[in-house]
């Protein structure tokens, strides 16, 4: 190891600007700083502490004889230090140090050869190998006093040895470099055989341009293979495999992004749940549900979550924030089974997605901006710049469905033996109830590996309600999550997705401005009930569906609407708001039957066409107290269990309908 001293013209390094040691004046020293050459003073104790915590290091210039590497092969070093020489090595230079620094005690820095004889022959031991010529000593004396009694300036110096002259003219080294461009760099991934043949190749046709005493020598394949070894892993790796594997394979697995505080950065993704799901009407099984989620990266807390058999689109998004930002009240009147509470809400400082499809509509876009978020998209193929998400998302589908009856394995030999279809009897709702136990109830109340703090006490701790922001009014967010459209305005109101809307406000609006050609509209695809107008005064108008379809629309899903429509057009020849509805209380009943299919993907394509609102109230008479109530009934079995035969010859709706047990004998 080489030492410092705090004396004239030792070199310091502070802040990363090198300074020089000028002169100690009383108890303070005049540094000079090498770039500007201005001075400066620092006090010794102040100099003492700062090198002491390490803000100032020495900048030791090392010997020329003092090795800063010690050599492994043609392309590998690794830094020098005593115990990185082999043994033998390491017993060798510490005989070079006790003998030099005997020498030092009786005679100082000698370099005299009578001298050295004499102490070698009364210091060398016989035990040990031969003794060293004095010449020699001379030299490890002059080495080991110029390095400040650093031993590493004993070691040997055998990979200073040999001929430093390039074997190759410069022109061989152009044209193997060139073949190594065009074949081994490339994303056909030739071999260096073949780049050695490209190289020979190339010379070849050199030569016959040269007279005989300039002739190239050919390239071997040593050669070649030396040159592919400089070049950097990285870079290799990026020619034949391309960026982005590159950037997988050598990744930064440190902590990436890390935020500052709370809602600065959350991070919201999409994973198939490894939980087979049933119907809660048949018990029958549907399918893997989609689980979606958003996550405060500072404090790992859950800010919401959204599960469903929709495909990941941007209702499940819109339906995923109207979850994360509002306050969390009604937890244990929505679960029974929830214990604690959920405390964490708020409008997001930035919103980190990848760049699936339904991250890049303009509606999500524009409903981030007007929340004054920030939508931050990760670069292609780089999921871990949200890799808390998956990360949660990963332990969530682990610990909710671990012991789950219906559960499904990621491997053949664990799902063997296991029929996950046959064994499920978890509901949608249930599993709901589920997930909010666990992120509320466990995972909240866990200490984080990464955090060492449970995430409830790192939002707890770190943000106070009176700085959460949140919409001035809750409702906006369905105003601002819905998706955008311009339709015209009339005295008929504003016709949309084949249906009407229209109120006493609306005509209002067209009163005072007159028709609108293309009125700014927001609708919600999760319930055509209503719609939101936009007009020119500034205001927000909730505008419902006009009463005539007001039993149709309400609570109905924009995915069923199509759906309708495409049947109505398919079999009623027809796709007019009657129609329409015909064709919603046909399917429902079909879906009833549907949904006892064998097939999954059958069952879970109906059960995503099945309304938001499950049940309908119907009014009976009571006949003990002759008093007339409401009562919850399944949609499915109010309508009148008839199918429309598809037989295109029977045109009148009094014909073609049979019994729906006759069809399910039937089919």
């Amino acid at each position: 190891m080489a030492f410092a001293y705090l004396r004239h013209g030792q070199h310091i390094v502070w802040n990363k600007v090198s300074y020089k040691l000028e002169r100690l004046i009383d108890d303070e020293w005049q540094i000079l700083d090498v770039n500007t050459h201005r001075m400066r003073n620092l006090s010794i104790n102040n100099l003492y502490a700062k090198i002491a915590t390490g803000e100032i290091v020495f900048e030791a210039s090392m010997p020329i004889h003092t090795p800063g590497t010690i050599k492994l092969n043609r392309n590998e070093k690794i830094a020098a230090n005593l115990d990185m020489y082999d043994e033998h090595e390491q017993v060798i230079i510490k005989r070079k140090r006790y003998l030099l620094e005997e020498i030092y005690k009786l005679y100082g820095d000698c370099r005299s050869r009578e001298i050295l004889s004499i102490a070698i022959d009364d210091i060398w031991r016989k035990d040990w190998d031969a003794a060293p010529h004095p010449a020699t000593v001379a030299r490890w004396m002059k080495r080991y006093i110029e390095a400040d009694k650093n031993i590493l300036a004993l070691a040997h110096l055998n990979d200073r040895k040999g001929n430093r002259t390039r074997r190759y003219q410069a022109k061989i080294y152009d044209i193997c470099e060139q073949s190594i461009d065009r074949v081994y760099l490339q994303p056909d991934r030739g071999s260096i055989n073949k780049t050695l043949e490209d190289a020979k190749r190339e010379v070849r046709k050199e030569n016959k341009l040269r007279p005989p005493d300039e002739k190239l020598s050919y390239p071997t394949y040593s050669l070649i293979s030396s040159l592919i070894k400089d070049i950097p892993e990285y870079d290799k790796y990026a020619r034949r495999n391309g960026a982005n594997a590159a950037r997988n394979r050598f990744r930064s697995s440190t902590k990436g992004v890390i935020a500052s505080y709370p809602l600065e950065r959350v991070e919201i993704d999409h994973t198939e749940l490894d939980v087979m799901l049933v119907d809660e009407e048949t018990g029958l099984c549907v399918s893997r549900p989609t689980l979606s989620i958003a996550i405060d990266v500072f404090s790992r807390s859950i800010m919401g979550f959204c599960i469903s058999y929709d495909p990941p689109s941007v209702m499940v998004v819109a339906r995923l924030l109207k979850m994360a930002i509002p306050p969390k009240t009604d937890l244990k009147s929505k679960w029974n089974g929830v214990e604690s509470d959920w405390p964490m809400f708020g409008v997001m400082e930035n919103l980190v997605v990848d760049n699936g499809l339904e991250f890049h509509s303009k509606s999500l876009d524009d409903s981030c901006s007007q929340l004054g978020i920030n939508l931050t998209f990760c670069q292609r193929k780089t999921p871990w710049w949200k890799g808390h998400v998956e990360r949660a998302l990963g332990t969530m589908s682990r610990q909710v469905t671990d012991g789950v009856p219906g559960r499904t394995f990621s491997s053949i030999s664990e799902n063997a033996g296991y029929d996950a279809k046959k064994n499920a009897t978890i509901s949608l709702k249930a599993m709901e109830e589920i997930i909010t136990i666990w992120i509320v109830d466990i995972y909240h109340k866990k200490t984080h590996s990464v955090l060492g703090m449970r995430p409830y006490d790192a939002w707890s701790d770190n943000i106070q309600t009176s700085d959460i922001p949140i919409p001035t009014n809750l409702e906006v967010l369905d105003v601002v999550m819905g998706t955008n459209a311009e339709r015209g305005l009339s005295h008929t109101g504003i016709s949309i997705n084949s249906l009407q809307y229209n109120c006493d406000e609306l005509q209002a609006i067209v009163a005072k401005f007159g028709p609108i050609k293309q009125a700014r509209i927001k609708w919600n695809p999760e319930n055509l009930g209503y719609i939101y107008a936009l007009p020119p005064d500034g205001t927000t108008l909730t505008v419902p569906v006009i009463e005539r379809y007001a039993k149709y629309a309400n609570n109905l899903t924009y995915g069923r609407h199509k759906a309708n429509k495409k049947y109505a057009k398919k079999y009623f020849m027809s796709d007019d708001l009657e129609a329409v509805s015909r064709a919603h209380e046909k399917m429902q009943e079909l879906i009833g039957l549907e949904l006892s299919n064998k097939n999954k993907n059958t069952r879970r394509q109906s059960k995503r066409l099945v309304t938001k609102t499950s049940s309908m109230s119907t009014t009976v008479n009571n006949e003990e107290n002759n008093v007339v109530s409401k009562i919850k009934t399944p949609l499915v079995s109010t309508i009148k269990r008839k199918t429309f035969e598809t037989n295109r010859t029977n045109r009148d709706e009094n014909k073609g309908f049979e019994n729906a047990n006759d069809i399910k004998a039937r089919a």
